[in-house]
């Protein structure tokens, strides 16, 4: 059983800055598959015509790992291995190059009860699911992966109990070049990590949320942990006087320069935008555009620190936000079949950014241009 945070969760991923100059003026949509095969949660755009998404679709009747390619022309689907376990999806994607990339998620057995890490690799000719530990006797989720280089990779996600009440604490692994390996993080009862930035060996910030229950009351406040090299700590993060805050993205122009982004409000189905940002000293709430109705915000892209994006849904529409370096404001979007939201985003070449989401007659990919 999972919740709300299934849902909800996008992926973030980047591996290009451009120039502060660089601005995305316009999203146009690029028509993805069509029958949709399934449901994209992740992006990551190597150039403009090397673009992975990942996800999960209907396979032999399970929900099973999706992924798909852009070559310039067209999306294609493009065989995951396929676990053992009879659910698969993928939530997390980064590409380091065409042959180098990077994709996180979980496995689900046939009860429906145990999850497992689900970590894929792609050498630039086939998908191979590369080994990944687990934290015995709980469940094992990734939600995000990010890379400061071929040998220093991070994955973040959380650990629950495998039935009964919930019991999240969060869950982060790294990649050596080798192996992937848990590290130890703050024991946070309710601690979920969602999203992942890694700048450095010895800057790393991971986001998400701090739920707790009460009676039939479920609450969340906002979630960060710091890697400094050596060990992961809490940082202290503000939220608004209301019920839910939740991070959901991360990203950054520069070590003292990060964005977070996610959700705010009374619950977890009636909710806003929140961004926080980091300036190297202190976590600071700053408010989004002004905009009417539930508008959370899933994913972020930071190109340059006057040029921040951050994408998401408002009523049933997609939505996307720009930081110019002062302010918040929306960037039009094209038209799509409601229901329909963003939930992750990424830089590609040449300055542009490609986002990936959905809408009612299912995948939404859209690509903004200078």
């Amino acid at each position: 059983m999972k919740t709300k945070s299934l849902s909800t969760l996008a992926a973030l991923c980047s591996c290009c800055l451009f120039a502060h100059s660089t601005v995305a003026r316009s999203w146009v949509e690029v028509p993805g598959p069509s029958p949709a095969p399934g449901a994209t949660e992740g992006i990551a755009a190597v150039t403009d015509t090397d673009v992975w998404s990942v996800g999960f679709g209907l396979q032999n009747g399970f929900n099973a790992a999706l992924t798909q390619h852009w070559d310039g022309t067209s999306w294609n689907t493009v065989p995951a291995q396929l676990p053992s376990d009879p659910y698969s999806f993928l939530f997390g994607v980064i590409a380091l190059n065409s042959q180098n990339v990077w994709t996180v998620g979980y496995s689900l057995d046939d009860a429906g009860v145990v999850f497992s890490n689900l970590i894929e690799h792609w050498d630039g000719v086939s998908w191979q699911i590369v080994p990944s530990p687990n934290v015995q006797l709980a469940s094992n989720t990734l939600y995000a992966i990010s890379a400061i280089s071929p040998n220093d990779i991070w994955a973040v996600g959380y650990t629950d109990t495998t039935g009964g009440p919930h019991h999240f604490l969060p869950l982060a692994l790294h990649w050596d070049g080798t192996a992937w390996t848990i590290v130890p993080t703050p024991t946070t009862a309710g601690g979920l990590l969602l999203a992942v930035k890694a700048f450095a060996t010895d800057d790393v910030w991971a986001v998400g949320e701090r739920q707790a229950q009460s009676s039939h009351t479920i609450t969340s406040t906002t979630y960060i942990l710091h890697w400094n090299g050596t060990t992961w700590r809490v940082v202290q993060s503000p939220n608004n006087a209301v019920a839910v805050n939740a991070l959901l993205g991360v990203s950054g122009a520069a070590s003292n320069d990060v964005w977070a982004v996610g959700l705010t409000g009374d619950s977890f189905s009636d909710n806003g935008a929140l961004a926080l940002h980091w300036d190297g000293l202190e976590w600071t709430i700053v408010p989004p555009a002004a905009t009417s109705g539930a508008d959370p915000l899933y994913a972020v892209v930071a190109i340059s620190s006057r040029n921040v994006m951050a994408v998401g849904s408002i009523d049933g529409a997609p939505l996307a936000e720009r930081w110019n370096g002062n302010t918040w404001s929306v960037v039009p979007t094209p038209t799509a079949e409601s229901p329909a939201g963003l939930v992750a985003i990424s830089a590609g070449g040449k300055g542009s950014l490609w986002a990936s989401g959905y809408q009612a007659s299912g995948e939404l990919f859209l690509k903004a241009a200078r």
